[in-house]
């Protein structure tokens, strides 16, 4: 078995990751785990690029622990026939391999861990309303609870307080109601 890390997905595999990617771009998508491998291997373009960019929510967790997920905002860019750069996505495994092989030093002997993506190039922080929807979907995959807004706004659109008193509608409590839709 070759011991090389080319891409993130081998990077998730390999590390026995249960994962969802989503991309952020225009609105927030699902990426099939084998269409991203794709992407990364080349043979297939990115289907939605935003910006000549790859905007991507990668949402990740231990197989035998989903109470803490890791999400990490990632974007690269996207040549001009619609490929992702991976000279780009080669840096980040660079960097990400770099920052595992310091916490693994640190961890060992009783420092503290960095965060691996606070300093990235690669890292981006989405608007607001992407980040609602997003946290919206990521709730109903890993099967936890939706925020504290996600009653009132039920509530709300069921007219049992009148529609004159929305000014306590929280834009997350709408994401999970619309996340939710197909659930119920």
């Amino acid at each position: 078995m070759e011991n090389k890390l080319d891409s993130i997905s081998q990077f998730l595999k390999r590390g026995e990751f249960e994962y969802r990617l989503y991309d952020l771009g225009r609105k927030l998508t699902l990426l099939p785990n084998d269409l991203f491998q794709r992407i990364e291997d080349q043979t297939e373009r990115y289907p939605c690029p935003f910006q000549q960019k790859a905007r991507l929510a990668l949402l990740f967790w231990s197989e035998f622990d989903k109470s803490e997920p890791t999400i990490w905002f990632l974007q690269f860019p996207i040549d001009e026939l619609g490929y992702l750069k991976l000279a780009s996505r080669d840096a980040f495994m660079q960097e990400l391999l770099g920052h595992v092989g310091s916490n693994l030093h640190a961890q060992q002997s009783g420092q503290k861990m960095q965060d691996s993506l606070k300093e990235s190039a690669f890292a981006f922080k989405p608007r607001q309303d992407r980040l609602a929807i997003f946290h919206a979907f990521a709730t109903v995959e890993l099967k936890q609870q939706p925020s504290p807004y996600y009653l009132p706004t039920q509530v709300y659109l069921k007219g049992k307080l009148g529609y004159e008193r929305w000014e306590f509608l929280g834009l997350q409590g709408i994401a999970d109601i619309i996340a939710r839709l197909q659930c119920e």
